[in-house]
């Protein structure tokens, strides 16, 4: 069988499916998997793990001319007999492509919404969504229409690192005099696409934060971010102190490997959060509009923080594909977590 396992477009998507690929090689390794990366960042991560038999990447977030996307498409067309979009790619486009592309067998999962306007029916088998279940265990669920049954034990795929790249770590830390110390690997930021910004606690919350932490102990805090959240990771980085430095580097892996060293990671609900757990670093996640059953740090060492309002969460199941408004208009969720209510939930976690 030739797989086209279809991703969706964010980091932490990828990672959350990983444990699914990587199941399905081990129980059926005569299948072909190409994963399709609809976000130029993920290919280089997916080319590293041994499940994926390759890698096909066309950034959706790039303007692209019909013609563009017509031809790729084309490139596609009966290279495959089967293909999974996983969860959660609950938009018209995931639904369109396989068909577009000649595939003839066309899995997908049954959501509670926008079933006409995703073209959902285009579908050729549908596995409808487990509401309880976390986007994780979700992937391996799907994995049932190829007569897979998921592990009894699932657990997050560790992130490939090369032994130069943990090399590079070690230099980096020493260079700086870290090498030694208590380091809480901090990310206050989210990518800012498709409104997903306002999954961020406010940045002076950091600050306050490791002030609390401080008090009673000695660490140093790595901030962490992307070359777009760069006056982010300064602004925290200088209202922490010279406890702080922001992390600057050349790759996303180089990143990786420094998160690896950390002790805690402390982090709003972005890929930066899962690539922690994926490094095998205690991570707490800061939740307000989106569902921590849905996309929690994933293990028991790992942690969530969340606010006590009404009406979050408002990203959850129920509405995969559509980011509602906020019925309040001022993200409250997480505009009321304090760093004593945060320092509260995490103190006995942090020894």
């Amino acid at each position: 069988m030739n797989l086209l396992a279809i991703c969706p477009i964010g980091i932490g998507n990828f990672l959350l499916l990983a444990p699914a690929l990587n199941h399905l090689h081990e129980k059926k390794p005569g299948i072909r998997i190409s994963l399709l990366a609809l976000k130029k960042g993920i290919a280089p991560i997916a080319a590293r793990y041994p499940a994926i038999n390759e890698v096909i990447a066309f950034d959706a977030t790039e303007k692209k001319s019909i013609t563009d996307k017509l031809r790729f498409i084309a490139s596609l067309n009966s290279r495959f007999d089967t293909s999974i979009a996983f969860y959660p790619c609950n938009r018209l486009e995931y639904n369109l492509l396989p068909v577009l592309a000649g595939i003839p067998s066309r899995i997908a999962f049954g959501y509670s919404s926008f079933y006409y306007k995703t073209l959902s029916f285009l579908n050729t088998m549908t596995v409808q969504a487990d509401h309880s279940l976390h986007d994780l265990e979700q992937n391996l669920f799907m994995l049932k229409a190829l007569g897979i049954e998921p592990p009894a034990k699932p657990e997050m795929a560790p992130l490939p690192l090369t032994q130069a790249e943990k090399e590079w770590a070690d230099s980096w830390l020493k260079d700086r005099d870290l090498d030694n110390g208590i380091l809480i690997g901090y990310h206050p930021g989210s990518s800012a696409e498709h409104g997903m910004d306002k999954k961020r606690w406010p940045a002076d919350r950091f600050s306050e934060l490791a002030s609390r932490i401080g008090k009673k102990s000695k660490h140093r805090y790595l901030i962490f971010g992307g070359p777009e959240e760069n006056r982010l990771k300064h602004e925290v980085t200088e209202s922490i102190g010279p406890a702080a430095v922001s992390v600057d580097t050349s790759s996303f892996f180089e990143t990786a490997a420094i998160i690896a060293r950390c002790s805690r990671f402390v982090s709003n609900d972005s890929g930066l959060m899962h690539v922690a757990v994926a490094c095998g670093v205690p991570t707490c996640g800061i939740f307000g509009p989106t569902d921590d059953k849905r996309t929690a740090p994933y293990g028991k060492t790992n942690i969530v923080v969340r606010g006590e309002e009404p009406c979050s969460p408002c990203w959850t199941h129920k509405n995969v594909g559509r980011r509602e408004e906020c019925a309040t208009f001022d993200y409250r969720c997480l505009e009321r977590i304090s760093s004593e209510y945060v320092y509260a939930k995490i103190a006995k976690w942090l020894q």
